[in-house]
């Protein structure tokens, strides 16, 4: 009897072990990457080009208990720089509330938040590029509705940039979003207040976009106030539409082709001289892009072959930025 009992306690002994074990390795961080190496061909009067690594980004997500999740993510390469990108904890007290705190994206805008890996374009919008593009150390709230599919962000950051978190400051930045979806339609509505120099600037944006089968197009807008009519209103914006559909060349699944038209009028990024008036560091353009892609998808794998031909039209008196202005760009996107 007692030799049954020890078979019996050793078997139950073995089933929780192999129980714990199994629930440990659910907490496994989960790495991810992406690496895009890509050529461009400038249409100025020497023509120049150049290769690139753009981006090289490593990351490891997980959760420690249900409740409790985190990311940490990295560019070993951004055009030949390192940068920490995300570091941040996230906690889920109760249903529909979490909280974070860390180095992450503010919640604003709409095309932003597309990383590397599915990016639609070789280069972001302006919009997302220049206007609105913004990691921050800071903590948000993020609450969500049961049974709607709405959910809301807000959160306070440093307003020194992410490469220095030992300054204290009496100014935060302010940001929140809020996605709403209906049927096809997905809705952004987002507000930002910040203070980058000397003269706060207040922004809001919105956004629409719009999925059906091989479809996807979107719309979206910013606008930008200087306190104090320290300089004018800015606006900018992005229209693009993408058609994608399955095939079957060689290794490759999927192709789709693209096309964006984006601008926004004299802008500054809020950089003030030494007698405290704005620069006007952007100048007023527009550009048209023509693309089409290559992929090989599988899960969370992904491979991309992209053609991209932006042409720029900057207004007159302005003069264009190094490298911005009328190219072709050819590129290879791992993503895992």
């Amino acid at each position: 009897m007692n030799k049954v009992k020890a078979i019996a306690f050793a078997a139950a002994l073995a089933a929780t072990s192999a129980a714990e074990a199994a629930d440990w390795t659910e907490y496994l961080p989960t790495p991810d990457g992406v690496m895009l190496a890509r050529y461009e061909q400038l249409f100025v009067d020497d023509t120049p080009s150049r290769f690139q690594v753009r981006y090289a980004r490593l990351g490891i997500s997980g959760h420690i208990i249900p409740e409790i999740d985190y990311r940490v993510q990295a560019d070993f390469c951004d055009e030949g720089k390192f940068k920490m990108l995300d570091a941040w904890a996230r906690y889920a007290p109760v249903q529909n509330v979490k909280i974070k705190i860390g180095q992450f994206r503010a919640p604003f805008g709409c095309d932003v938040f597309r990383g590397p890996g599915v990016q639609v374009f070789s280069n972001r919008s302006f919009v997302a590029r220049d206007v609105v593009n913004q990691r921050a150390v800071g903590a948000s709230v993020t609450l969500s509705a049961t049974g709607l599919p709405l959910t809301v962000e807000a959160g306070v950051f440093n307003p020194n940039g992410i490469t220095d978190h030992s300054v204290y400051s009496n100014s935060k930045v302010v940001a929140c979003k809020a996605t709403y979806s209906v049927g096809e339609f997905a809705f952004t509505g987002s507000f930002k207040s910040y203070i980058p120099d000397q003269v706060r600037i207040n922004t809001a944006n919105c956004s629409a976009t719009f999925r059906s089968g091989r479809w996807m197009a979107e719309a979206e807008y910013t606008y930008k106030h200087f306190n104090g009519s320290a300089f004018h209103d800015s606006h900018a914006y992005n229209f693009m539409s993408q058609y994608t559909m399955p095939v079957k060349w060689g290794v490759f699944n999927y192709f789709s082709m693209e096309g964006r038209y984006d601008g926004h009028t004299f802008d500054s990024s809020g950089a003030c001289d030494d007698a405290g008036a704005i620069v006007g560091d952007l100048p007023a353009r527009s550009r048209l892009t023509m693309g089409s892609t290559v992929s090989y998808r599988m899960k969370k794998l992904r491979c991309d072959f992209r053609i991209n031909y932006e042409n720029y039209f900057y207004h007159s008196g302005y003069a264009p930025l190094a490298g911005r202005d009328d190219k072709i760009v050819a590129e290879f996107v791992i993503k895992f």
